[in-house]
């Protein structure tokens, strides 16, 4: 499903700032853009959109999400923003977006963020300089600066040193992994032996920016992300549990923090009961 086929009932589950994937909106003129362009449903109640955003330290996509949601007619907008690899966010999009029509819109924003908390991902990179978590050690960071360094990042967190040993990390992983799985690769022919690793029928989104990835700081990178929890699964254990009606906008929410017009739920009833007095 691409960007133009979106469905006509439940929310609409968008990727900011991941171009050419199912869902995958470039920036947030574009989003704009495509909200127009979409229209209302016809019904009496607003579009519900779930934007999907990296939450990286010095990217500008969740600020500018949050402060031009209200920008788009027609919708009510959840912005989701997620601190994690750009394979998981693409995972959740897809993943979210299949199961989005038959689920209410109230519950896409927090099962989206369960879909990304069920992710585990291995990473080869070829430098450990920019590298926010886990924390290399000094010897691997000296490493980065010699011509042919490869790494690996494990689910488990740890840093490995070594072509060889980043190989043997991606298989393991390859071999571990359930059925919902994707791949994100930076371009170019340096990643080709990593890439003959990964199983023929997972999806493989080639990134053809050239520029550092945001959360690995690399340059060259491969990554590949599965789902550790199945989503009926996922779904399951949300609809069990409670919920709570943002008493600003009326959608329900499972957390203090409505995803949808960013009221603190808790602080509303006070609020409206001062303004009477």
């Amino acid at each position: 499903m691409t960007a133009g086929a979106i469905p006509s009932s439940g929310a609409r589950v968008l990727a900011l700032g991941r171009p050419g994937i199912p869902n995958g909106i470039a920036d947030l003129p574009a989003f704009l853009d495509h909200m127009e362009a979409a229209g209302p449903d016809g019904g009496d109640q607003p579009v519900a959109v779930v934007l999907i955003c990296p939450a990286v330290p010095e990217t500008p996509g969740e600020g500018l999400a949050r402060r031009l949601r209200g920008l788009a007619r027609w919708c009510d907008t959840a912005v989701v923003a997620l601190d994690v690899p750009g394979s998981v966010i693409e995972l959740t999009a897809r993943v979210a977006a299949t199961i989005a029509p038959n689920m209410s819109p109230d519950v896409v924003p927090e099962f989206s963020r369960r879909i990304a908390a069920a992710a585990a991902t291995v990473a080869v990179i070829d430098s450990t300089s920019r590298l926010r978590r886990p924390v290399p050690s000094l010897g691997q960071h000296a490493r980065s600066w010699l011509p042919g360094a490869w790494f690996a990042v494990t689910p488990d967190q740890r840093v490995l040193s070594g072509r060889d040993v980043a190989r043997a990390a991606l298989r393991e992983a390859v071999a571990e992994a359930g059925p919902v799985a994707l791949a994100a690769t930076s371009a170019g022919t340096l990643l080709a032996e990593f890439r003959q690793d990964l199983p023929p029928d997972v999806p493989v989104v080639e990134q053809p920016d050239g520029g550092r990835d945001p959360y690995w700081g690399a340059r060259n990178w491969l990554e590949f992300s599965w789902l550790r929890t199945a989503p009926a699964q996922l779904a399951e254990q949300l609809a069990a549990e409670s919920s709570m009606r943002c008493a600003n906008c009326g959608r329900r929410t499972h957390r203090e923090v409505c995803s949808y017009c960013a009221a603190v739920t808790r602080h509303i009833p006070r609020r409206q009961e001062a303004a009477t007095q």
